[in-house]
C-alpha cells in the first residue's frame, strides 16, 4: 500500500485539478464543456475502478461499506443527471435558468459531500497512524523471548 501522505498529496493535486478546470471552463464553449465532462466521467471511472481493485484486495467489512457509500453516491449522482439530461431538452429561457440552477446546486451539494469525505479520510488517516504508533509501542514493551 502507497503510504497515506503520498495519497494525501494525491488528493490535494487532484482537487486543485478540479478547481483550475473549473475556471478554465469558465471561457470555453458549450463543446469544449461538455469534452471536459466526459473526460472526467472516464477518469473517475478509473479512479473508481482503481479504489474498488484496492477493496477487494483487502476484502474487509470497512472496505465493503466505502464501497456501498460510493455505489450509492454514483447512483445518486446519475439520477441527479438523468433528471437534468430531461430537462435539457426544454429550451425555454426560464427552463434553461432553472436547469442552469438546478446544475449549481448540484454542483455545491457535490462540493459539500467531497469535503465530508475528505474530512472522514483525514480521520481516517490519523486512526490509521496513531493504530500504528500503538502497534509500534506494544511491540517495544513486550517481553523479549531468548531461545533455549
Amino acid at each position: 500500500m502507497r503510504p497515506l501522505s503520498e495519497m494525501l498529496a494525491d488528493l490535494s493535486v487532484h482537487a486543485k485539478s478540479v478547481e483550475d478546470k473549473a475556471a478554465a471552463a469558465q471561457t470555453e464553449t458549450h463543446d469544449q464543456i461538455n469534452a471536459k465532462i466526459q473526460q472526467t466521467k472516464d477518469d473517475a471511472r478509473q479512479r473508481s475502478l482503481a479504489a474498488e481493485a484496492r477493496r477487494d484486495q483487502a476484502g474487509d467489512d470497512i472496505s465493503s461499506r466505502w464501497g456501498k457509500l460510493q455505489a450509492d453516491w454514483r447512483k445518486q449522482v446519475a439520477g441527479i443527471r438523468e433528471d437534468i439530461q430531461d430537462r435539457r431538452e426544454e429550451h425555454d429561457a426560464k427552463v434553461a435558468q432553472r436547469r442552469a440552477d438546478r446544475a449549481e446546486e448540484n454542483a455545491v451539494n457535490a462540493i459539500d459531500f467531497a469535503e465530508s469525505a475528505i474530512d472522514a479520510a483525514g480521520e481516517a488517516v490519523l486512526e490509521a497512524i496513531d493504530a500504528r504508533v500503538e502497534a509500534a509501542e506494544a511491540a517495544a514493551m513486550a517481553p523479549v523471548k531468548t531461545g533455549a
